[in-house]
């Protein structure tokens, strides 16, 4: 079940309601009607990894391993320049005005 209070009673029955979530139920905090806030529980009920349980459902094409193309390379290694029609010119969008 989940029990749904405002700000004021959440700060006044924090205590309480912690108890509350203990149990496992669920708390929603509201302000003007709107729910702002949901504490819930934390599981430790994790479910154990097992190796290659996804086995066939991905897969990788052919070329993934191949260089990548020059353009795409240097967006990698310089990730705030990019170059412009001229190739010769680069464009630092660090200094670039975003407010316009």
């Amino acid at each position: 079940m989940t029990i749904n209070v405002t700000l004021p009673e959440a700060n006044s029955q924090f205590l309480e309601l912690i108890q509350y979530i203990k149990t496992g139920e669920e708390v929603l905090i509201s302000e003007a009607g709107i729910v702002i806030a949901r504490i819930s529980p934390i599981s430790n009920d994790r479910v154990p990894r097992v190796p290659g349980q996804d086995k066939g459902l991905v897969s990788m094409s052919a070329d993934f391993n191949d260089p990548l193309p020059a353009g795409i390379l240097d967006s990698f290694l310089n990730p705030y320049c990019s170059k412009s029609s001229n190739e010769d010119t680069y464009f630092d969008s660090r200094s670039f005005n975003h407010s316009v």
